[in-house]
């Protein structure tokens, strides 16, 4: 049984973050090596991400597929989204631009929090959360681990899924196998008298 990647993350973070409560990084050079870890482990997701981009380049896959776009994260759209028609490396390229920038948008904001507030743990907690988000990513499991099962358009994860209202399904018609013949026992017809007899008197 595949174990689910919830289940992956979370066997993971736990240790990290008891590991986390056990160190003191005010003590000592702790936190000039936290910070020199954290850059290094940037430094590696970065240029992971420029080797795939190359590696789109160089591919260069021209298959052209059609998909619907997912609705807005935050509700559904008034009107359905229509149908894209798109080529794999266009849809690819437009996915690695977005998880650049994702990548650059979380960097710059750790980074603010720890230098503003002096928030160490941040730190230490993008040691273990990034390589996890980047080997989950599927352009990094068709690139770098050259996996073929992976399907376009990429699934999003969205936190607020769970909270998203659901389309309703329509309601399936009723089926009937009944004989149009066979006498009506819904009762509808209750107030009309019944013949006692269908044999004419004498």
């Amino acid at each position: 049984v595949r174990m689910s990647q919830g289940m992956g993350n979370m066997l993971v973070m736990l240790p990290a973050l008891f590991l986390m409560n056990k160190i003191d990084f005010k003590e000592g050079e702790n936190l000039k090596y936290l910070r020199v870890a954290f850059g290094v482990m940037q430094t590696l997701q970065i240029c992971t991400l420029i080797f795939i981009f190359f590696k789109i380049k160089s591919k260069a896959d021209l298959t052209k597929f059609t998909f619907t776009p997912p609705p807005p994260p935050f509700g559904q759209s008034p009107t359905p989204a229509e149908p894209v028609s798109t080529t794999y490396f266009d849809y690819d390229v437009k996915a690695f631009w977005k998880l650049l920038q994702q990548t650059v948008m979380s960097l710059a904001i750790v980074s603010f929090i720890h230098i503003k507030w002096e928030v160490n743990p941040v730190l230490f907690m993008q040691l273990f959360m990034a390589p996890q988000q980047l080997f989950g990513q599927p352009l990094f499991k068709l690139y770098v681990l050259a996996k073929t099962d992976v399907e376009r358009p990429f699934e999003e994860p969205n936190p607020f899924k769970g909270f998203m209202p659901q389309a309703e399904q329509p309601a399936a018609a009723p089926v009937s196998n009944a004989d149009p013949a066979v006498e009506d026992i819904t009762g509808e017809n209750d107030d009309q008298p019944v013949p006692l007899s269908n044999k004419k008197d004498d």
